[in-house]
């Protein structure tokens, strides 16, 4: 096969994996977020901590919100108000209370209590990728919340606990709170987070960061019906749209009691219906006027601060986070049974469908729809009117015109799209009305336009079942599958609800394309609010997703999923809704889409890829020292990755000893060994067995096209380079054996006082000046040693390339923090910085290759082998893993130089002679 061949094949891997790339980071809804604004000035005001806690912790520090005369009020921080302690997340800032701090004030105007919003200042640091501030973070809010009560001391109703609020990874450190041995759990009984990954970290690339997580979540596994029986907690995520965190990531599914949380979806929040990138859900003006909402509804009005009463809680949370009924007000309670004015009069409408609508109310109407025996067993009713009390059902007498008195069924209520439509809708079984006759509208007076469709229809016509085609039959159909499927579902005018169950849509790896279109509609007075709703609902998470389309529009929706399907959860399916104006037909067609198949991939397995990809440049440095040891010639790096870089080298491997460890017997006696990677997978719903190959396939094509990629554009830059600095003498421009010790030691004096990610990227600056140097050598002399080293030096180069990337954190925390301290701690990078150049200086200083122990470079290529099987179980996710596994690695690849330098020491005539 040429290199034509080989770079074609790879680029169809590579144009795949871009296309995913491209579909996760671009096919996303726009920002349909709302800005939210100020009448005035925001200031925020530094809150003086004291000495002790100002030594303990210097870096961090406090803030309280104000705007005009009441940051003046609150100066002297005499407070009387609700505090809540706003928490930033990775590399978030303090100025980002603003939006909700703002919001509060503008709606305390208008109430009898108000909330005091304190703020963090945790210097932006990167908690997301190092956790080693986690703690100190951690321990700086406790130290904070114990201030701010402080200085409620003379309030008329002093409050005994802050609400937290926090984004990102302000979340997390909201629920360490509760894992300090000195921590009362008392002082939080309220947890709002936005964008948290709680189920574990977004990139798993730090040791400590991983840690903390499984302390603080198995504390909350264990206690949640314990010591923190009396938290509650809401978890928004942002949807699509965040492409740092995925919205299965932010559920607190199996880490606390379902009746104590509601995690849901910013595309699922009654009333917003958008989906929020990272930073956009602390500033989304929909999702905080739902917060804000929540949050002055969990008032007690006694009290003036939040309830004690955990159930009003959840239910507060759950009407503004779930299942909005559409009312002005929260309402916990609906009266059962409504008694009906006679004197408004009283109108009955017949048949199966019945729709009202008219630009003003002069007067309140009952409209009184008989429930038919025959034919029917459900029942869709859908309204724009704003009371609260809009819809009952009663069992008229025979001797009786109209009804007295009704059943009331508004509690039922969903609001609908668009936003500011009003539009709520019921949906129920007719069996469910207590045998009565009529359905009753209430409809007041009003002077906006009044819309009312209620249909009754038959669950066998409307609530049908359809099974997706799986990726064979996608495949074996294509490109009728993907380009235009058969329309699976004519509907027909005069029907305005379907919903269709999607059967076999259970994992990320699925992915459709919804469209329906109307056909044939008949003219009839619309406005901005007429038109279609297509819903994806997904019974087993709160994330829902909503699209509205105008009157006559065509709308598409992503038929995909944010979450995978829980192993226990085994009852209803996926199921798409449509909302359908009467006067259409319409035609929907589901379509299969390879480009968000791989969007799907990148957004739930990209963080895998890493292991993968360093795989690769292991397997083509195991045939590079197999080669070594029978004398074989080594070809260019990329022909190097194209031979033995393939998945079939290593995965069967790996295949055999997860078969192995399956035992019961031998899981036993491996109980010591850490946990494979795939149970962690498995735990999240997310592993099939097919998920190793596909990620490696990949990976390999990358690597190939990133290989020539890099091997072309150093060898064009050694050539400018030769060309540059000709004129300099040998000695300058190939470092002697001194200066590359010495450099050497310099890398890890560094790593030792001050961070190791510059040992190792001083060691990854003498790599790339050998290989700039080989390639202008291997180019004239063409022998076969150059080539060889030419190879062996460019994988290493990429391996450190790698570990250079996986430690960018460390070093960006260590450059944010030199004010405060020269010397970086804790650091994950330090062992891979010290060892890194020591081994850097075995590799320079002896160069040769074919010239090694044949018995220790055949024994050095299986053992990298053997690292490659162990990095693939045990780094797969635990990136912070994937470093030693580098440093494994390069150090097996010394092991030959460094007998012969022994050798070569013991026997200085031999050496003499060569």
């Amino acid at each position: 096969m040429n290199v034509k061949t080989k770079f074609l094949l790879s680029l169809i891997g590579v144009g795949l994996l871009t296309s995913g790339i491209i579909d996760y980071l671009t096919n996303f809804e726009e920002n349909g977020c709302e800005m939210t604004w100020m009448y005035q000035w925001p200031e925020y005001l530094d809150v003086n901590l004291g000495k002790e806690i100002k030594a303990e912790f210097p870096k961090y520090e406090l803030y309280i919100y104000g705007e005009g005369n009441y940051a003046r009020q609150i100066s002297k921080l005499k407070l009387e108000g609700i505090p809540v302690l706003f928490i930033p997340g990775n590399a978030g800032s303090y100025k980002q209370v603003r939006s909700l701090a703002s919001v509060a004030l503008r709606k305390a105007e208008h109430t009898s209590f108000h909330f005091n919003y304190f703020t963090v200042n945790l210097q932006e640091e990167l908690g997301g990728l190092y956790g080693g501030v986690l703690q100190e973070q951690t321990e700086f809010v406790h130290a904070c919340i114990k201030k701010i009560l402080g200085f409620y001391k003379s309030a008329r109703f002093p409050p005994t606990s802050v609400i937290l609020v926090g984004h990102s990874m302000g979340g997390i450190i909201a629920r360490a709170l509760f894992i300090l041995p000195d921590f009362d759990p008392h002082l939080v009984n309220t947890i709002i987070t936005q964008a948290t990954p709680h189920q574990a970290p977004a990139v798993s690339i730090d040791s400590d960061l991983v840690h903390f997580y499984k302390n603080v979540n198995s504390f909350w596994y264990l206690h949640g019906n314990q010591s923190l029986s009396h938290v509650t907690i809401v978890s928004t995520g942002g949807g699509y749209r965040d492409v740092l965190v995925r919205n299965g990531l932010t559920s607190l599914h199996r880490i606390l009691p379902d009746d104590r949380v509601v995690s849901t979806s910013s595309t699922a929040v009654p009333h917003a219906w958008v989906s929020t990138d990272h930073l956009c859900a602390v500033w989304c003006r929909q999702m905080v006027l739902a917060t804000k909402r929540a949050m002055f509804d969990i008032i007690d009005p006694k009290s003036k601060q939040v309830t004690d009463d955990i159930s009003r809680r959840m239910s507060v949370f759950r009407h503004h986070f779930l299942s909005h009924t559409g009312s002005k007000t929260f309402i916990e309670h609906f009266s059962r049974e409504i008694t009906l004015d006679s004197k408004i009069p009283w109108e009955e409408q017949t048949g199966t469908i019945f729709t009202f609508k008219t630009n003003t109310m002069p007067r309140s109407k009952y409209f009184a729809i008989p429930i038919l025996s025959e034919g029917v067993d459900s029942v869709m009713i859908l309204s724009n009117v704003t009371n609260d009390n809009w819809v009952c059902v009663c069992t008229k007498k025979e001797h009786e015109d109209r009804c007295s008195t009704c059943i009331n069924l508004s509690h039922r209520s969903q609001v609908l799209p668009p936003q500011y439509s009003s539009k709520k809708v019921i949906r129920m079984y007719l069996n469910e009305m207590e045998n009565a006759s009529h359905i009753v509208i209430i409809v007041p007076a009003s002077k906006q336009m009044v819309e009312i469709t209620v249909e009754q229809y038959s669950m066998i016509t409307r609530h049908l079942l359809y099974t997706l085609p799986n990726i064979a039959d996608t495949i074996v159909s294509y490109p009728v599958s993907v380009f235009d499927m058969a329309a699976m579902l004519r509907i027909q005018n005069n029907s305005v609800y379907y919903s269709l169950h999607l059967g076999g849509l259970v994992g990320p790896m699925r992915s459709y394309i919804a469209e329906l279109t109307p056909r044939n509609c008949r003219k009839v007075h619309t406005n901005d609010f007429d038109g279609n709703i297509l819903t994806l609902n997904v019974p087993w998470a709160n994330e829902s997703t909503y699209k509205f389309g105008k009157f006559r529009e065509k709308i598409t929706l992503s038929i995909k999923l944010q979450s995978a399907k829980p192993a226990e959860y085994d009852t209803h399916a996926v199921h798409l809704e449509m909302y359908l104006h009467p006067s259409c037909y319409y035609q929907l067609k589901l379509k299969a889409s390879m480009s968000e198949v791989m969007g799907q991939l990148v957004r739930f397995y990209g963080v895998l890829f890493p292991v993968f990809l360093v795989g690769v440049l292991f397997l083509a440095l195991h045939g590079c020292f197999l080669a070594f040891a029978t004398g074989k010639p080594v070809d260019s790096p990329a022909q190097v990755i194209w031979q033995y870089g393939r998945p079939y080298f290593v995965l069967p491997f790996v295949f055999i000893l997860r078969f192995i460890q399956s035992f019961p017997s031998t899981s036993n006696v491996l109980s010591s060994l850490p946990r494979d990677d795939k149970e962690f997978l498995e735990d999240q719903d997310l592993w099939f067995s097919a998920l190793p190959f596909i990620l490696f396939v990949l990976a390999f094509c990358v690597t190939y096209c990133h290989c020539l990629l890099v091997d072309f554009k150093t060898y064009i830059f050694s050539r400018v380079l030769a060309a540059l600095f000709s004129w300099l003498p040998e000695w300058m421009i190939s470092p002697g054996k001194y200066l590359i010790i010495a450099c050497g030691l310099l890398a890890v004096t560094s790593s030792l006082t001050l961070c190791g990610a510059t040992g190792i990227l001083i060691s990854f600056v003498l790599i790339m000046i050998k290989l700039l140097r080989l390639y202008r050598v291997s180019s004239v002399t063409r022998l076969r040693e150059d080539r060889a080293k030419l190879a062996y030096f460019f994988l290493i180069l990429m391996l450190c390339m790698w570990l250079m990337a996986l430690n960018i954190p460390s070093l960006l925390m260590w450059v944010k923090s030199l004010k405060y301290n020269l010397r970086l701690y804790p650091d994950p990078s330090r062992t891979a910085g010290v060892i890194l150049p020591i081994m850097t200086i075995l590799i320079l200083v002896d160069d040769s290759i074919y010239n090694l122990n044949e018995i220790l470079c055949q024994a050095s290529g299986w053992l990298i082998l053997i690292v490659t099987v162990i990095s693939q179980i045990y780094s797969m996710v635990s990136l912070y893993r994937l470093p030693y596994m580098i440093i494994a690695v390069i150090f097996i690849t010394i092991i030959p130089k460094a007998w012969k330098i022994i050798t070569d020491l013991m026997n200085p005539e031999k050496r003499k002679d060569e």
